[in-house]
């Protein structure tokens, strides 16, 4: 039995040294994202960034989809679907296949247990939709175990399904719920990206070693697992037995629907007495998904949030779309007819790991999206005698092109984008709303490049203007 398990020239030869290799490079995987978690490699420092852009998207309907969805993998609905399975396979004594989705899904709960406890990371608190759970971050249990439970049982079904596109269907669709379980839990704020990663990394390395075992034992029969098939039922029972699951899952999912938090991007609110106080303890530049500095501020501004926007209005310039799939096919849609789009949404940036509250945009002559005058307004958690100091960075988009780091159509920046800036004080100074605006240096001059990896040269001045109230 050693010697034909081990044999690469048998089929229990072949399933052992695939899997085993399987697991190895799953276990690598999450020892890697594991790593990059506790050392602060840039994926650990995308994390938050990349949660603040999921803000971005947030809305009612989504909220609830994914709340429905994420209870799809918590341990109790786990535990349900276990039991309800369990006693289908056991009224046709198929006591092999319990056992073995039994191993799976305890092994997900034993991994993500002692692993969360082993690593001991806080959940990202400041950025959730839903109630906190107690335990520790990393890794994802929902991902771990939406991984064990959800692909052994899609394994058990593709084994006995004869046809093969209805094979790709059952894979196909699991692996599509256990993505979006795995972004549900990124989406309600619950979980770092990189926690999800390792999650589904671990319970692919566990799912791998119980398939493994599975085929090899079937190959022995080992007594006691060995299923009996002398039992038959009608289709009329199979049918009941099914809607009885359905519904007890619905009903389940209904009841334990969690209560749902109104999200409030959390700051820390700082007040100063001057603008002088403010810069030294500003950022001074905007950041790309992994931290990496950009553009430093072009602009500092002290106004109320309606006020900031009726300035630029009243200046010409459009309030930008929040930038969701939709608006952004709609925009690269205008940019293929060349056509215009003057409140075309803004490529997120971040300043201090959040991105931008809002953006203007003002179109150009040529009256196309290929090219544009815009601009990104951060709140920067400081007050000034109550009033709201903004940050923002400026840029012209001259054309469309490949950028030299992101290898995607995307705008492309005129270099000099201190030209930018006094366009935009030059347009808002014009509407006569400023009552005070001085010059002031924030960095000394520099050159960079954006996200894209467009190249800026700038003196690193940047205007304090203070609105009208």
């Amino acid at each position: 039995m050693l010697r034909k398990t081990i044999d690469l020239t048998t089929a229990p030869g072949i399933s052992l040294a695939v899997g085993i290799s399987l697991s190895i490079v799953f276990l690598l995987l999450f020892l890697g994202t594991a790593f990059d978690v506790v050392f602060g490699i840039d994926v650990a420092r995308a994390d938050v960034r990349f949660m603040y852009l999921i803000r971005t998207m947030i809305s009612d309907t989504a909220t609830v989809w994914f709340v429905f969805v994420t209870r799809l993998a918590n341990a109790a609905t786990i535990l349900t679907l276990f039991a309800l399975i369990a006693l289908y396979l056991l009224l046709l004594r198929q006591y092999r296949w319990i056992a073995y989705l039994a191993l799976a899904t305890s092994s997900g709960y034993v991994l993500f247990t002692s692993m969360k406890w082993l690593f001991l990371r806080p959940r990202p608190s400041d950025l959730n939709l839903i109630a906190l759970p107690f335990d520790p971050s990393f890794p994802s249990g929902h991902a771990l175990l939406s991984v064990c439970f959800y692909g052994f049982l899609a394994f058990l079904i593709i084994r006995k399904l004869r046809s093969i596109p209805l094979k790709t269907l059952v894979a196909a669709v699991t692996s599509l719920l256990i993505i979006v379980i795995g972004l549900s839990r990124v989406y309600l704020g619950v979980h770092y990206p990189s926690d999800v990663f390792g999650g589904w990394y671990l319970g692919l390395g566990a799912l791998s070693l119980v398939i493994t075992f599975f085929e090899v034992e079937r190959v022995f029969h080992f007594p006691g697992l060995t299923a009996v098939k002398d039992l038959k039922y009608s289709k009329k029972f199979q049918t009941y037995y099914l809607t009885l699951l359905v519904v007890s899952i619905v009903v389940f999912l209904l009841w334990s629907r969690p209560l749902m938090n109104e999200y409030t991007q959390s700051r820390q609110v700082q007040t100063v007495s001057a603008i002088v106080d403010f810069i030294p303890q500003a950022h001074t530049h905007s950041e790309n998904l992994v931290g990496r500095p950009m553009s430093p501020i072009s602009f500092i501004v002290i106004a109320d949030r309606g006020r900031l926007i009726s300035a630029f209005q009243a200046a010409g310039w459009h309030l930008a779309d929040l930038p969701n799939v939709r608006n952004f096919f709609k925009l690269y849609s205008n940019i293929a007819k060349d056509t215009q789009y003057p409140a075309g949404p803004l490529t997120p940036a971040f300043y201090n790991s959040r991105t931008n509250d809002m953006g203007f945009e003002k179109e150009t002559v040529e009256a196309t999206s290929r090219q544009r005058h815009h601009t990104r307004f951060w709140d920067s958690g400081f007050r000034l005698q109550g009033v709201t100091i903004w940050v923002a960075t400026a840029s012209f988009d001259e054309g469309i092109g490949i950028g030299p780091e992101i290898k995607f159509p995307t705008h492309k920046i005129d270099p000099h984008i201190d030209i930018e800036r006094e366009f935009i004080f030059s347009d808002l100074q014009a509407t006569g709303l400023i009552s005070e605006s001085h010059k002031v240096p924030i960095v000394p001059p520099e050159q960079g490049t954006n996200a894209a990896g467009d190249p800026f040269t700038t003196d690193g001045w940047a205007y304090s203007i203070t609105l009208v109230p």
